[in-house]
């Protein structure tokens, strides 16, 4: 259930969604994350996949900004 109506969200709160969409909404939220990382510190393309897909994680979860701090 969507909990939060603010403009970065597509649904009003209290909107259920099925498992596809919230899915879809991860993977979407996912690949900004990696985007983020990659236009800030574009050399980590390049690590080992397990250290590479650590970084994406944490920019996902604290934000590149808030990562780069």
């Amino acid at each position: 259930m969507v909990v939060n109506d603010g403009p970065d969200f597509p649904a009003a709160a209290g909107t259920t969604c099925t498992d596809e969409q919230a899915f879809d909404w991860l993977l979407a939220d996912a690949s900004e994350a990696e985007s983020a990382m990659l236009q800030r510190w574009p050399w980590m393309d390049d690590l080992p996949q397990g250290v590479y897909d650590a970084c994406v994680n944490l920019c996902f979860n604290m934000g590149a900004h808030t990562l780069a701090t």
